[in-house]
């Protein structure tokens, strides 16, 4: 894997709890921002996902809910109370 090297400024309280939970892991600093940064991409890319997949959706189809499911939803709260 190609590498490159970027400085970059955070938190000191972050990067004594990435430092720790790195050695603990039994990390390097390097793998450990490498992992997290991985995952945390990985996670944006689903939630991108979902998001245009559901405009997709929403595009075509009304986003409206029925007035009779409204009313029966209505009656079974108050049917709760």
């Amino acid at each position: 894997m190609e590498m490159t090297k970027k400085n970059i400024s955070i938190p000191r309280t972050v990067f004594r709890t990435a430092e720790q939970l790195a050695k603990n892991l039994g990390l390097s600093l390097n793998e450990f921002y490498t992992a997290a940064l991985s995952a945390y991409i990985e996670n944006y890319k689903n939630d991108i996902s979902v998001t245009r997949k559901l405009n997709l959706i929403y595009k075509t189809e009304p986003s409206s809910i029925d007035s009779d499911l409204v009313k029966m939803e209505v009656a079974s709260i108050e049917d709760e109370n």
